[in-house]
């Protein structure tokens, strides 16, 4: 999905595969994701979500048991990153959300990675992540 100004409100992303983002795979600023529940979802980078852009914010999101693995596509020339979330860009906002069981198979960021400054990770719950 590519755009700016984008808003994602109460949303179930179940059993998604992808290269990237499992779930979504977002190119833009300004994103917006709200109430969000993301589960069992498996890409090689981002688990759950990708987010390429500035200015992102999520919150109140469920990120129970996504993984990065590259088995996912063991082809593909891209480093496993981000178990539930990978965002490259800058001003990211993650607050009260929980994140159980997600992880990186031999890569970074069992719950989150991100490649970027200017990140608040703010009142979230994080169990069970593993690299």
């Amino acid at each position: 999905m590519n755009g700016i100004n984008l808003t994602f409100n109460y949303n179930d992303f179940t059993n998604n595969v992808a290269t990237q983002g499992g779930a979504a795979y977002i190119n833009g600023n300004n994103i917006f994701a709200n109430v969000m529940n993301f589960t069992t979802n498996r890409a090689v980078q981002g688990g759950a979500i990708y987010i390429v852009g500035n200015n992102t914010v999520i919150s109140n999101g469920t990120f129970r048991d996504n993984n990065a693995d590259k088995a996912v596509n063991p082809n593909a020339n891209i480093n496993v990153t981000g178990g539930a979330i990978f965002i490259v860009g800058y001003k990211t906002n993650i607050s009260e959300s929980n994140f159980t069981t997600n992880y990186a198979v031999n890569g970074n960021g069992g719950a989150i990675a991100i490649d970027g400054h200017s990140a608040n990770i703010i009142n979230n719950t994080f169990d069970e992540m593993r690299l």
